[in-house]
């Protein structure tokens, strides 16, 4: 990282801007994050799609589409198969299948929702859909002190 600036805001959140060759972008960090979700996608948005899995989703999914009805795009959910077993290419073809069946440009985002499995598949599938569009990883850290629904 190069350039980095941290700012503390009123609510304890930090905000580290990381200035890379292919561009400028915030990573968040701090408490309650998940129910501000929604400032992690960009205002230029067309769509979002949460990439996550049932166990996760089980937990949280009810305050991340809470957190997400603020926008003004359509959000979808995309769920995995929990595992290591399944960072496959038949999984990988369930984010491409679920994002070109509802013919997504390249303004949409990604948000993966978990860690491990969730974050490498969602990276991933953002990393090769149109030749890259952007991704908000909303890893444990996120809920790891909030209660579930």
């Amino acid at each position: 990282m190069s350039n980095n600036q941290a700012a503390n805001t009123a609510n304890t959140e930090h905000v580290v801007t990381v200035d890379t060759a292919g561009g400028r972008y915030p990573i968040r960090i701090g408490p309650g994050r998940l129910a501000h979700l929604s400032k992690s996608v960009p205002t230029d948005a067309t769509a979002v799609v949460v990439v996550t899995n049932p166990t996760v989703f089980a937990l949280f999914g009810k305050r991340v589409k809470q957190a997400l009805s603020q926008l003004t795009v359509p959000v979808s959910i995309v769920e995995l198969p929990d595992g290591e077993a399944h960072k496959d290419l038949a999984t990988l073809n369930l984010i491409f299948d679920h994002m070109l069946g509802k013919q997504l440009d390249r303004r949409a985002v990604i948000v993966a929702l978990g860690g491990g499995v969730i974050g490498d598949m969602a990276g991933f599938a953002a990393s090769v859909y149109m030749r890259g569009i952007r991704l908000s990883k909303c890893q444990r850290h996120y809920w790891l002190k909030s209660t579930p629904q």
